[in-house]
């Protein structure tokens, strides 16, 4: 089994977050990248490098009580200003765009990956979806 860096946004951002702060899960997850998601409360383990993509203006990441000051020493959290509306910011979409912005911003400077991200580079080896409904 190849242990890789687990990605989601909002609620797929929890998802791997719970078992990341967790050290007898099975998985073990080498490293956690979200957009837009709640998940300071979970207190992932501090060898788990974490890249936190939130909005400025959105509520979503902020909803489990925790400000954006708060930010644990393995946690690189990129505070982006994202779309001029609030009712906007928390859209994949919008993430992906200011995601991109933000990668630019490095690539412009020739200086390879950004920061801490060079862990989430290489081949993608499998890929699952899981989707449910209620």
């Amino acid at each position: 089994m190849v242990e890789a860096p687990a990605k989601g946004a909002s609620r797929g951002g929890i998802m791997p977050a719970h078992p990341s702060s967790d050290r007898t899960f099975a998985d073990n997850t080498v490293g956690v990248v979200t957009n837009g998601s709640p998940i300071d409360f979970f207190g992932i383990l501090r060898d788990v490098p974490v890249h936190a993509f939130p909005h400025l203006a959105e509520v979503v990441p902020t909803l489990d009580g925790h400000a954006f000051d708060e930010t644990p020493p393995n946690v690189n959290r990129v505070l982006m200003p994202g779309p001029a509306s609030p009712l906007d910011t928390h859209n994949d979409t919008a993430y992906a765009n200011s995601v991109a912005v933000w990668e630019a911003h490095y690539a412009a400077r020739d200086s390879g990956p950004p920061p801490g991200l060079d862990l989430f580079t290489g081949e993608v080896v499998d890929h699952s979806v899981f989707a449910t409904h209620e």
